[in-house]
């Protein structure tokens, strides 16, 4: 079953070292912010060479079942990515579903099957010279209404501890369907400066996958 979440938006995303840098954000920002939701997941990032589309299995409430996410990047500014709709697929994958995943140039050569049941079924690692990557995250969301930032429209914040290979790394990430309030936050909090990333070209970089 294939279902489809949102919009289209921008994401920045930066990693850091010292805490300091989520306090100073957190200062730095002039309107009041709502309270954050605390949010655990576990996710296992497919990476594929030449590609930095955001796929991944991640952990359902059911402990042995997991759901395939994909974002695609449709554009990319500044080091700012723009990121389709979140498409999550539950297993198994039935054919009217399939050609998602096409589009994307991720399937198997030989799946022309009826289902898929895994990603098995899915991916031909070893031909194909995929890597899985387990992280998992310990988020602290802010939803922010435009009501409340009076930037016009509605944002993500979010501050993540993540694990990978049980190494801690910190990463904060801004999204909204506008970049140019993007920039403006980033403005606003001092940030234009910090390098800046997507999940799977920062677990590229690291020797751990």
């Amino acid at each position: 079953m294939l279902k489809n979440n949102k919009k289209n938006s921008w994401e920045w995303r930066c990693f850091y070292g010292q805490e300091k840098v989520k306090n100073n954000i957190l200062n730095l920002i002039d309107f009041n912010i709502p309270k954050p939701k605390n949010i655990e997941y576990t996710d296992k990032y497919i990476i594929i060479p030449n590609l930095s589309h955001n796929i991944k299995l991640r952990k359902t409430t059911d402990p042995i079942l997991e759901e395939l996410h994909v974002k695609k990047i449709i554009k990319t500014q500044n080091n700012i990515f723009k990121f389709s709709r979140k498409t999550k697929f539950s297993f198994p994958i039935i054919e009217n579903d399939l050609l998602k995943l096409k589009i994307l140039k991720i399937l198997n050569e030989n799946s022309n099957i009826k289902s898929l049941n895994s990603t098995k079924d899915i991916f031909n690692i070893e031909k194909n010279n995929y890597s899985f990557c387990l992280v998992k995250k310990n988020i602290v969301r802010y939803n922010i209404k435009k009501k409340i930032s009076k930037f016009e429209k509605n944002m993500r914040l979010e501050f993540s501890n993540l694990y990978i290979n049980n190494i801690l790394h910190k990463t904060i990430s801004l999204k909204c369907t506008s970049i140019d309030i993007i920039t403006k936050v980033l403005t606003q909090i001092d940030m234009l400066h910090f390098e800046r990333t997507n999940y799977v070209n920062y677990i590229k970089s690291l020797e751990t996958i």
